[in-house]
């Protein structure tokens, strides 16, 4: 039998988001941002990553289903980022989708009612230091 770490480590995808999450958490850092992966939490996913000291979690999107979402993708990313919020008991959950050569350029998503704004990330770790 497998250990779920064999398992991940062969799968590609998750290599791309464990590479990612792990590339977004070191920016934020670097930038004064308490931030920390999250562990896996089975069938209540909290995100995958927490900022410390902040009632924010984050979910990381990358690979080529984010090279150009639809309205309808990202609105299915937000949500999904909403029920790994109130299982993580935060309030606030936000949609980090791939960067391409800069990773100050990522996109973070602020899910709205009716409609979703995002900023780049290095404005973002700008606005979590003021809060």
């Amino acid at each position: 039998m497998r250990s779920a770490t064999a398992w991940t480590m062969s799968n590609p995808s998750k290599k791309k988001g464990t590479a990612a999450e792990t590339r977004v958490v070191k920016f934020l850092v670097d930038h004064g941002v308490k931030a920390r992966r999250q562990p896996l939490s089975g069938n209540k996913d909290k995100g995958d990553i927490k900022i410390t000291g902040q009632d924010v979690i984050l979910e990381v999107k990358t690979g080529k289903q984010t090279a150009n979402p639809s309205r309808t993708q990202l609105g299915e990313w937000l949500k999904q980022s909403m029920v790994e919020a109130e299982n993580s008991g935060c309030e606030c959950a936000l949609v980090i989708v791939r960067f391409r050569r800069r990773i100050e350029d990522a996109e973070v998503y602020i899910p709205g009612s009716t409609a979703h704004t995002f900023m780049y990330l290095d404005d973002f770790a700008e606005w979590l230091k003021a809060r």
